[in-house]
Protein backbone atom coordinates (compact mmCIF):
# COMPACT_ATOMS: atom_id res chain seq x y z
CA UNK A 1 0.00 0.00 0.00
CA UNK A 2 2.83 2.34 0.88
CA UNK A 3 4.42 1.60 -2.48
CA UNK A 4 1.23 2.59 -4.30
CA UNK A 5 1.00 5.83 -2.34
CA UNK A 6 4.64 6.61 -3.07
CA UNK A 7 4.05 5.94 -6.77
CA UNK A 8 0.98 8.18 -6.74
CA UNK A 9 2.90 10.98 -5.03
CA UNK A 10 5.76 10.69 -7.52
CA UNK A 11 3.28 10.76 -10.41
CA UNK A 12 1.65 13.92 -9.05
CA UNK A 13 5.05 15.62 -8.79
CA UNK A 14 5.97 14.55 -12.34
CA UNK A 15 2.68 15.84 -13.76
CA UNK A 16 2.93 19.08 -11.82
CA UNK A 17 6.51 19.58 -12.99
CA UNK A 18 5.52 18.88 -16.58
CA UNK A 19 2.63 21.34 -16.33
CA UNK A 20 4.84 24.11 -14.95
CA UNK A 21 7.51 23.42 -17.58
CA UNK A 22 4.92 23.58 -20.38
CA UNK A 23 3.51 26.82 -18.93
CA UNK A 24 6.93 28.48 -18.79
CA UNK A 25 8.02 27.29 -22.23
CA UNK A 26 4.67 28.21 -23.79
CA UNK A 27 4.83 31.71 -22.33
CA UNK A 28 8.41 32.15 -23.55
CA UNK A 29 7.58 30.93 -27.07
CA UNK A 30 4.53 33.22 -27.27
CA UNK A 31 6.45 36.28 -26.10
CA UNK A 32 9.24 35.70 -28.62
CA UNK A 33 6.78 35.01 -31.43
CA UNK A 34 4.70 38.08 -30.57
CA UNK A 35 7.80 40.29 -30.55
CA UNK A 36 8.96 38.91 -33.90
CA UNK A 37 5.49 39.29 -35.43
CA UNK A 38 5.18 42.89 -34.22
CA UNK A 39 8.57 43.77 -35.75
CA UNK A 40 7.58 42.14 -39.01
CA UNK A 41 4.23 43.97 -39.08
CA UNK A 42 6.01 47.27 -38.36
CA UNK A 43 8.37 46.68 -41.29
CA UNK A 44 5.39 45.92 -43.57
CA UNK A 45 3.43 49.02 -42.54
CA UNK A 46 6.13 51.68 -42.38
CA UNK A 47 5.99 52.27 -46.15
CA UNK A 48 2.42 53.49 -45.82
CA UNK A 49 2.77 56.15 -43.14
CA UNK A 50 5.33 58.28 -41.34
CA UNK A 51 3.68 57.82 -37.93
CA UNK A 52 3.23 54.32 -36.58
CA UNK A 53 2.04 53.46 -33.10
CA UNK A 54 2.28 50.09 -31.36
CA UNK A 55 0.11 49.20 -28.37
CA UNK A 56 0.52 45.93 -26.51
CA UNK A 57 -2.88 44.50 -25.54
CA UNK A 58 -1.41 41.51 -23.70
CA UNK A 59 1.97 39.79 -23.75
CA UNK A 60 0.71 37.82 -26.78
CA UNK A 61 -1.36 40.46 -28.59
CA UNK A 62 -0.51 43.84 -30.08
CA UNK A 63 -2.06 46.53 -32.26
CA UNK A 64 -0.11 48.65 -34.73
CA UNK A 65 -1.90 51.69 -36.16
CA UNK A 66 -1.12 54.07 -39.01
CA UNK A 67 -3.62 56.91 -38.49
CA UNK A 68 -2.54 58.95 -41.51
CA UNK A 69 -1.76 56.33 -44.09
CA UNK A 70 -0.63 56.94 -47.64
CA UNK A 71 -2.79 56.09 -50.66
CA UNK A 72 -4.60 53.87 -51.36
CA UNK A 73 -5.23 53.79 -47.61
CA UNK A 74 -6.56 56.48 -45.31
CA UNK A 75 -6.14 54.55 -42.07
CA UNK A 76 -4.44 51.23 -41.47
CA UNK A 77 -4.14 48.94 -38.46
CA UNK A 78 -2.52 45.56 -37.93
CA UNK A 79 -3.40 43.42 -34.92
CA UNK A 80 -1.55 40.29 -33.92
CA UNK A 81 -3.23 37.60 -31.82
CA UNK A 82 -1.19 34.59 -30.78
CA UNK A 83 -2.86 31.35 -29.83
CA UNK A 84 -2.58 30.12 -26.27
CA UNK A 85 0.47 27.94 -25.88
CA UNK A 86 0.55 28.06 -22.09
CA UNK A 87 -2.23 25.51 -21.52
CA UNK A 88 -1.65 22.15 -23.27
CA UNK A 89 -5.34 21.23 -23.56
CA UNK A 90 -6.26 24.60 -25.04
CA UNK A 91 -3.33 24.34 -27.43
CA UNK A 92 -4.40 20.84 -28.52
CA UNK A 93 -7.99 21.99 -29.03
CA UNK A 94 -6.81 24.87 -31.19
CA UNK A 95 -4.72 22.45 -33.24
CA UNK A 96 -7.76 20.25 -33.84
CA UNK A 97 -9.81 23.31 -34.86
CA UNK A 98 -6.94 24.59 -37.02
CA UNK A 99 -6.84 27.81 -35.04
CA UNK A 100 -3.42 29.36 -34.69
CA UNK A 101 -1.71 32.74 -34.70
CA UNK A 102 -3.65 35.45 -36.52
CA UNK A 103 -2.69 38.73 -38.13
CA UNK A 104 -5.72 40.98 -38.68
CA UNK A 105 -5.51 43.95 -41.03
CA UNK A 106 -8.17 46.66 -40.96
CA UNK A 107 -7.98 49.35 -43.62
CA UNK A 108 -10.01 52.42 -44.48
CA UNK A 109 -9.49 53.22 -48.16
CA UNK A 110 -9.43 56.57 -49.91
CA UNK A 111 -11.77 55.04 -52.51
CA UNK A 112 -14.35 52.81 -50.79
CA UNK A 113 -15.06 49.42 -52.35
CA UNK A 114 -17.64 49.46 -55.12
CA UNK A 115 -19.13 46.23 -53.74
CA UNK A 116 -19.04 44.02 -50.66
CA UNK A 117 -18.33 40.40 -49.77
CA UNK A 118 -17.43 37.94 -47.04
CA UNK A 119 -14.96 35.07 -47.47
CA UNK A 120 -14.09 32.96 -44.45
CA UNK A 121 -13.00 29.57 -43.24
CA UNK A 122 -16.03 27.94 -41.54
CA UNK A 123 -14.10 26.82 -38.44
CA UNK A 124 -12.07 30.01 -38.02
CA UNK A 125 -12.17 32.19 -34.94
CA UNK A 126 -13.92 34.96 -36.90
CA UNK A 127 -16.46 32.73 -38.65
CA UNK A 128 -19.28 33.84 -36.35
CA UNK A 129 -18.79 37.53 -37.17
CA UNK A 130 -18.59 36.74 -40.89
CA UNK A 131 -21.79 34.67 -40.82
CA UNK A 132 -23.69 37.41 -39.00
CA UNK A 133 -22.49 40.02 -41.49
CA UNK A 134 -23.60 37.84 -44.40
CA UNK A 135 -27.00 37.21 -42.83
CA UNK A 136 -27.50 40.92 -42.15
CA UNK A 137 -26.77 41.66 -45.81
CA UNK A 138 -29.16 38.95 -46.96
CA UNK A 139 -26.47 36.95 -48.76
CA UNK A 140 -26.54 33.20 -49.26
CA UNK A 141 -23.41 31.24 -48.33
CA UNK A 142 -21.57 29.34 -51.06
CA UNK A 143 -18.77 26.83 -50.59
CA UNK A 144 -15.62 27.47 -52.59
CA UNK A 145 -13.20 24.91 -53.98
CA UNK A 146 -10.63 26.03 -51.39
CA UNK A 147 -12.89 25.07 -48.47
CA UNK A 148 -13.81 28.64 -47.60
CA UNK A 149 -17.35 29.97 -47.56
CA UNK A 150 -18.28 32.97 -49.69
CA UNK A 151 -21.16 35.42 -49.48
CA UNK A 152 -21.85 38.37 -51.77
CA UNK A 153 -24.49 40.04 -53.86
CA UNK A 154 -24.79 41.47 -57.36
CA UNK A 155 -23.98 40.40 -60.87
CA UNK A 156 -20.43 39.26 -61.46
CA UNK A 157 -19.71 39.00 -57.73
CA UNK A 158 -18.21 35.46 -57.84
CA UNK A 159 -15.60 36.43 -60.44
CA UNK A 160 -14.74 39.64 -58.60
CA UNK A 161 -14.36 37.70 -55.37
CA UNK A 162 -11.77 35.41 -56.94
CA UNK A 163 -9.87 38.38 -58.37
CA UNK A 164 -9.71 40.03 -54.96
CA UNK A 165 -8.35 36.85 -53.38
CA UNK A 166 -5.84 36.43 -56.20
CA UNK A 167 -4.64 40.00 -55.61
CA UNK A 168 -3.15 38.84 -52.31
CA UNK A 169 -0.70 36.62 -54.16
CA UNK A 170 1.19 34.22 -51.90
CA UNK A 171 -0.93 35.28 -48.93
CA UNK A 172 -4.20 34.10 -50.50
CA UNK A 173 -3.95 30.53 -49.07
CA UNK A 174 -3.57 32.01 -45.57
CA UNK A 175 -6.85 33.95 -45.59
CA UNK A 176 -9.04 33.09 -42.59
CA UNK A 177 -11.46 35.91 -43.34
CA UNK A 178 -11.74 38.65 -45.92
CA UNK A 179 -14.49 41.23 -45.66
CA UNK A 180 -15.11 44.13 -48.01
CA UNK A 181 -17.68 46.70 -46.99
CA UNK A 182 -18.72 50.17 -48.04
CA UNK A 183 -18.43 51.65 -44.55
CA UNK A 184 -15.13 51.98 -42.61
CA UNK A 185 -13.15 49.92 -42.09
CA UNK A 186 -13.56 48.99 -45.72
CA UNK A 187 -11.26 45.97 -45.54
CA UNK A 188 -10.97 43.36 -42.79
CA UNK A 189 -8.36 40.72 -43.56
CA UNK A 190 -7.44 37.93 -41.15
CA UNK A 191 -4.38 35.88 -42.06
CA UNK A 192 -3.38 32.60 -40.45
CA UNK A 193 0.33 32.98 -39.79
CA UNK A 194 0.84 29.81 -37.78
CA UNK A 195 3.94 28.10 -39.10
CA UNK A 196 4.88 31.02 -41.37
CA UNK A 197 8.57 31.84 -41.24
CA UNK A 198 8.75 35.61 -40.88
CA UNK A 199 12.33 35.64 -42.17
CA UNK A 200 11.21 34.36 -45.57
CA UNK A 201 7.57 35.51 -45.62
CA UNK A 202 6.51 37.45 -48.75
CA UNK A 203 5.81 41.16 -48.51
CA UNK A 204 2.24 41.90 -47.47
CA UNK A 205 1.97 45.55 -48.48
CA UNK A 206 1.91 45.07 -52.28
CA UNK A 207 -0.86 42.50 -51.95
CA UNK A 208 -2.92 44.90 -49.84
CA UNK A 209 -2.48 47.63 -52.47
CA UNK A 210 -3.58 45.28 -55.24
CA UNK A 211 -6.55 44.20 -53.14
CA UNK A 212 -7.55 47.83 -52.53
CA UNK A 213 -7.29 48.62 -56.24
CA UNK A 214 -9.33 45.57 -57.22
CA UNK A 215 -11.99 46.29 -54.60
CA UNK A 216 -12.45 49.84 -55.90
CA UNK A 217 -13.22 48.63 -59.43
CA UNK A 218 -16.90 48.99 -60.27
Amino acid sequence: MEGVEALGTALVFVLAGGWVTWLLLGTLVNRRRAAALSRWAHAQARSYGSKLYVRWITLAAFELTVPEARAPFRELSVTGFLQSREMPFVWLLNRVRRRGDLLIVRATLRRPPAWALEVFRPDSLLAGDARRAAEAAGWALEAGADGRLRAYGGAGAPARCERVLAALGDWAPHVDRLALRREPPHVILALAVEGVSLETAPELGPGLVRLADEASQA
